[in-house]
């Protein structure tokens, strides 16, 4: 072998050695990249599972303020209806009764609103009756009425 050739088998080898290093380095810089990569994914991966545990919390929290907030709401609205009936029921007339007496007779108010009814709305069918006014007479033994604020002498009932 000549020396050219052994200088350049050597060049050669030298080459190759350095390539193979070369090749090593890269490769472990790849990998360290790839390691690193993986590292950062993961810990990426934790901070959005952290994320999204400290979010379902904190929506859970905001439904449980809004559910509490309704019942107070409901609880508070069914107090005020409660109220508003009670305050209708007293608002309605209580349940009356009128009696007449006279010359040791008794005659019911309604009664005589009753009859006073049937009797006009006998005669005049097709009449709606919106008001009506009954003025009794006991000494003539009669009550006159007025319906709808039309009066006449022929309505009157008699006692």
């Amino acid at each position: 072998m000549t020396p050219v050739k052994k200088t350049a088998k050597k060049a050669e080898e030298v080459i190759v050695e350095e390539a193979k290093k070369e090749e090593s380095a890269v490769t472990k810089t790849a990998k360290k990249a790839a390691a690193s990569t993986k590292k950062t994914a993961e810990k990426a991966k934790e901070e959005t599972k952290k994320v999204a545990e400290k979010a379902e919390t904190e929506g859970k929290k905001v439904v449980k303020k809004a559910t509490d907030a309704a019942g107070k709401v409901k609880a508070e609205t069914t107090k005020a209806a409660k109220k508003v009936t009670t305050a209708a029921k007293k608002a309605v007339a209580p349940t009356t009764s009128v009696t007449i007496e006279y010359q040791g007779r008794q005659l019911s108010a309604t009664s005589i609103v009753d009859q006073a009814l049937s009797v006009y709305k006998e005669a005049h069918k097709n009449t709606i009756v919106d008001t009506l006014e009954v003025y009794v007479k006991p000494e003539e033994n009669v009550a006159y009425y007025v319906v709808n604020g039309e009066g006449s002498d022929d309505f009157k009932i008699f006692l």
